[in-house]
């Protein structure tokens, strides 16, 4: 008998937007629950969308940069009550940036398996999106993510 997984995913971005990040994401999910995995997902606030048993949404702003984006706040007391409650077997992030961070202090707390999947190439997305590759440089970029991808499995 296969062993019944449960699944943390960490995204920087979930509906109500949609990209390829977020449909990556639901892809995942839904094969993983035809498996009989339980999938959790943590991501920012949007709107007035709230939490539910499954998606765990942390306070968020808007960033700088794209306000059609949120960045989360992920260390907080909603953090401590919704979060190692899980008991998480698998830890996927989707994200080196804000809940990606919160995925590998879990991970590494709490010694299970750390994956992260690279959706964006940041190095470019920088030079496109963030003054222009100017004040945080492609180069920076490619080398804090590169750095956090090592950490995974």
């Amino acid at each position: 008998m296969n062993k019944k997984l449960k699944i943390g995913f960490f995204t920087d971005t979930y509906f109500p937007q949609v990209n390829g990040v977020v449909t990556s994401i639901e892809n995942f999910r839904q094969q993983l629950e035809k498996l009989g995995h339980q999938v959790y997902i943590f991501c920012p606030q949007a709107g007035d969308l709230k939490s539910t048993r499954k998606i765990i949404r942390y306070k968020s702003f808007k960033f700088l940069f794209q306000p059609e984006y949120q960045v989360s706040i992920p260390f907080s007391f909603h953090m401590v009550r919704d979060f190692w409650s899980k008991d998480l077997d698998i830890v996927h992030a989707h994200t080196p940036f804000s809940l990606g961070l919160l995925a590998y202090y879990y991970a590494y707390a709490k010694k299970v398996p750390f994956i992260y999947t690279y959706h964006t190439l940041y190095p470019e997305y920088v030079k496109a999106y963030i003054l222009k590759g100017k004040f945080i440089t492609p180069n920076m970029v490619a080398k804090i993510t590169a750095a956090y991808s090592n950490h995974s499995a």
